[in-house]
């Protein structure tokens, strides 16, 4: 398997009716094993983005291109 270059930002809601949080844990750990750079956020919401993973989206996004023009 090819190892992705790219970071990847993860987010999943804790309370999740839809999907369940597990889901998104189990794929963290897969993608990690396979050696992916992943940060992953988890909020007490939801299928939603929760204010804390909105925040750390922003600053996962600064750290890689800089911020915003």
């Amino acid at each position: 398997m090819h190892r992705p270059e790219v970071p990847v930002f993860i987010a999943h809601g804790a309370e999740d009716d839809l999907l369940p949080v597990e889901l998104a844990r189990q794929a963290v750990t897969v993608f990690r094993k396979a050696g992916a750079r992943i940060a992953y956020c988890e909020d007490r919401v939801g299928h939603k983005l929760g204010d804390n993973c909105l925040r750390s989206f922003e600053d996962f996004f600064n750290h890689l291109f800089g911020g915003i023009p």
